[in-house]
């Protein structure tokens, strides 16, 4: 499943989906206790969703109920119907974001809508090896054998019969 994180602020989440954030992340916590694998999508609108402290928090909060091997992506915004009026979320805030999610020790975070961007591709979080790189929709090659890393044997989560 993939589900998509708008924000980790209730308030944002109101404003600009008209929803409300604690029943995405009761959504979450049932995936995860279910076993299902899934993937987190925060799309990060500049001057809504790019609030580094923001995403430190969420960043604790994935780790605290979910634990370390759900993949997040941070995916590029691009101005469009209501929102036209704002700029592309910069390459550097996705970055940073990334960076600051896998030091909070999320294993698996990826940067979308930027393509061939070395944040789009899997590595795996032992040896750091590259595991999945991503054309675009295409994956021209794995190293995962079963469940696990092709290098070095190291678990990697998801789905991959």
């Amino acid at each position: 499943a993939n589900v998509n994180l708008k924000s980790f602020s209730d308030e944002i989440y109101r404003k600009l989906n008209g929803g409300r954030l604690q029943p995405v992340l009761d959504t979450f916590t049932t995936l995860h206790e279910r076993g299902v694998h899934f993937e987190m999508t925060n799309l990060v609108v500049p001057g809504y969703v790019d609030d580094p402290e923001m995403v430190r928090r969420m960043c604790g909060w994935i780790l605290a109920n979910l634990g370390p091997d759900h993949p997040l992506h941070f995916l590029r915004f691009f101005p469009l119907y209501k929102l036209d009026r704002l700029a592309p979320t910069p390459l550097s805030t996705l970055e940073e974001f990334r960076k600051l999610a896998m030091a909070e020790g999320i294993r698996y975070v990826y940067i979308g809508n930027i393509p061939n961007h070395e944040g789009a591709h899997t590595w795996c979080h032992s040896c750091k090896n590259l595991l999945g790189e991503r054309r675009g929709y295409a994956i021209p090659g794995f190293e995962i054998k079963g469940n696990a890393c092709g290098y070095g044997g190291t678990k990697i989560p998801g789905v991959w019969t």
